[in-house]
């Protein structure tokens, strides 16, 4: 019992040692050309996408470093709390790699793809060039004019 008990304490103890040498990524996205495809029955429904493309920066009005890439499809309406849920994509192209994201993520139905305040989160995926490898999450802040923080933790 006492070797499981330590055990666990061990484990614990880790993963809060990882945490804490958590590195933390921040950039800004603003969408160029949005893209909505209606590919369920028509209208507002399950299996519709939508893609956005445009510059990053490390910086707030910054200069362009490389750019990004979402697809959003809608997989569920839940009619009763009027939101749907969506499964969400991203690539972000950096100077030293791409990082790969991925998530579910539940909105408002049937109004604007994007809005302000908006907040999601999720996982890291993978990488490529300096990011191979890369684990860790990310959360997703919506601002003016959908220009986007996104602040990366890598692990």
């Amino acid at each position: 019992m006492k070797k499981i008990i330590l055990t666990a304490l061990s484990s614990l103890v880790l993963c809060a040692s990882v945490q804490a040498q958590a590195e933390e990524l921040i950039i800004y996205a603003e969408p160029i050309t949005i893209t909505v495809t209606d590919h369920g029955a028509k209208g507002y429904s399950i299996g519709d996408t939508v893609a956005r493309n445009g510059p990053v920066y490390f910086q707030e009005n910054g200069p362009a470093v490389g750019e990004y890439t979402t697809l959003a499809q809608i997989t569920h309406l839940y009619k009763d709390r009027k939101g749907d849920a969506r499964f969400y994509v991203m690539e972000i192209n950096l100077p030293e790699g791409e990082i790969m994201t991925m998530n579910f993520t539940q909105i408002k139905s049937g109004g604007p793809t994007a809005i302000e305040g908006e907040k999601h989160r999720g996982v890291i995926v993978g990488g490529t060039g300096k990011y191979s490898g890369i684990k860790g999450t990310y959360e997703l802040q919506i601002g003016a004019n959908q220009k986007t923080k996104i602040v990366f933790k890598i692990i």
